[in-house]
């Protein structure tokens, strides 16, 4: 039988189908009154990978971290209330809510330490998680995540730049859904992406339109939580910022300016492709991540990828 899930929509019911990528091991775990979708593939040092969003599920990571699983456990996750995860029956939706899940996730797995990453949304998580429960983070890692990057200063690039602002009148002429999804790829990625990474790209953007995904986003809208990013500076944990020089919505300059003397901090900017770098660039992100997590416990951090003196100029906009 096909898994998935049905919502009831303008009188009719509507099946969302689980994610059916065929590399990984898929289960339910109940995680501080919320059932978790998990999936897995890989052994060796275990590495959880965090989706953006909130609300996007993690599916979007497909194909591309499957490279990471050759040496790694590989472990992916809808948060509380994404997609084929159930909502918590406490109701309770935030930051600090998904980093205890993570914590309680950790437990249960019976992982010592492991490397984190965050992508976008799940870096904010991350950050919370090494804040609070660090101790059992043998690595760091944030992938176009906005590290001192403001709402406000997503709203200033918006209002600035020229080709934002030919986005935002294309998009608000786009007469169908298929306009508009040719505009998205347009836009967020530097080609046309793999059939694979296609599909499991579009599964997460379909996250986005059920009614989970209006209750939790409703709940986080109530979430006052503000991330603390000069933290960064005080965990010793081994962290590596990850970013696309072609991502609309983010530029890491002020990071790397504010994080530029913390030894245990490195950077690397990756040419030619956006928000989710790991689509557009797989070979370079895995090798990247890969290097780092094999150099984080010995505290070297000396590869190609290490901080070069960035600023604005290096991204395009």
């Amino acid at each position: 039988m096909r898994k998935g899930f049905f919502e009831s929509k303008a009188g009719r019911e509507v099946f969302y189908p689980a994610c059916d990528y065929p590399r990984t091991k898929k289960y339910f775990m109940e995680i501080r009154g919320s059932r978790l979708w998990v999936e897995e593939e890989g052994g060796g040092s275990p590495v959880i990978l965090l989706h953006g969003g909130p609300g996007g599920g993690h599916c979007y990571f497909h194909p591309a971290a499957s490279r990471l699983a050759a040496r790694h456990r590989v472990i992916y996750y809808d948060m509380r209330g994404v997609y084929m995860s159930d909502p918590p029956r406490n109701g309770r939706h935030g930051v600090t809510e998904d980093a205890r899940d993570l914590e309680a996730l950790r437990k249960v797995l019976g992982l010592k330490k492991f490397t984190l990453l965050g992508h976008s949304y799940g870096g904010i998580v991350a950050l919370e998680y090494a804040v609070k429960y660090g101790k059992h983070l043998s690595g760091l890692i944030f992938c176009s995540t906005p590290v001192f990057w403001t709402d406000r200063d997503r709203s200033t690039l918006y209002a600035s730049s020229a080709r934002h602002r030919a986005f935002e009148k294309a998009w608000e002429a786009c007469a169908s859904k298929q306009e508009r999804d040719r505009l998205y790829y347009k836009w967020n990625y530097s080609g046309p992406l793999p059939r694979p990474a296609k599909k499991y790209n579009e599964l997460s953007r379909l996250a986005y339109t059920t009614q989970k995904a209006a209750r939790l986003m409703a709940a986080y809208e109530k979430d006052a939580y503000s991330p603390r990013w000069e933290k960064l500076r005080g965990i010793k944990v081994p962290t590596l910022l990850l970013f696309g020089k072609r991502d609309p919505d983010i530029r890491p300059d002020k990071a790397i300016k504010r994080l530029s003397s913390c030894a245990h901090i490195k950077t690397a900017v990756f040419p030619g492709c956006g928000h989710d770098l790991f689509t557009e660039k797989p070979a370079e992100f895995a090798a990247a991540v890969n290097d780092f997590v094999r150099e984080a416990p010995k505290g070297k951090l000396q590869t190609a990828w290490q901080t070069r003196k960035i600023d604005a100029t290096d991204f395009d906009t």
